[in-house]
């Protein structure tokens, strides 16, 4: 993102969307994705930004064409009514022809984290990698999370707010005797 504004655009874009990852980038998948991250890099620099993914694994058949058409429909969307400073979409798209979607859902971030099972492997070059990951745990399945919008079959939507702060916690520390 740095070097197309920098360097390749010969102007600012309207619009940022980044993607389409392959592979779902749901609750707490968000900290460690690059998709994300250009996502976050454009609303930095004060550009409305969209990053989405297609959850699907990475030996299955990919319905880049039902992420492809979602994509432009939130991305007009995002033109029209436009978002907030500061506020990125982060949307993720089962991995289904457009006819099964079931529809759209503006959802929040699930809190499930993943076990700690890393897997251990050689790639086709002899090198040594660990992959990260394994199965969520204590998933959060009163409804309206971004994972169960993909669990029920319809795209979620997650505004998501470059400010992490914790201003309750401000006040908490403030009392401190550090």
């Amino acid at each position: 993102v740095y070097l197309a504004l920098g360097n390749l655009l010969p102007e600012r874009p309207t619009l940022l969307v980044s993607g389409i990852n392959r592979g779902q980038n749901l609750g707490h998948d968000i900290h460690f994705s690059g998709t994300v991250a250009a996502a976050i890099t454009g609303t930095f620099m004060r550009i409305p930004s969209i990053a989405i993914s297609i959850a699907a694994y990475i030996h299955s058949v990919c319905h880049y064409e039902t992420a492809a058409g979602m994509a432009v429909r939130i991305a007009r969307a995002t033109l029209k009514y436009g978002i907030p400073e500061g506020v990125l979409l982060n949307v993720n798209v089962p991995n289904l022809p457009l006819s099964e979607i079931k529809g759209i859902e503006i959802t929040k971030q699930d809190k499930a984290a993943y076990d700690s099972k890393i897997t251990e492997g050689v790639d086709p070059r002899g090198r040594e990698y660990y992959w990260i990951g394994g199965i969520r745990q204590n998933c959060d399945d009163r409804g309206g999370t971004d994972l169960n919008a993909i669990w029920n079959d319809t795209v979620s939507i997650t505004p998501l707010h470059l400010d992490f702060t914790d201003y309750g916690m401000i006040k908490e520390l403030s009392g401190w005797k550090l």
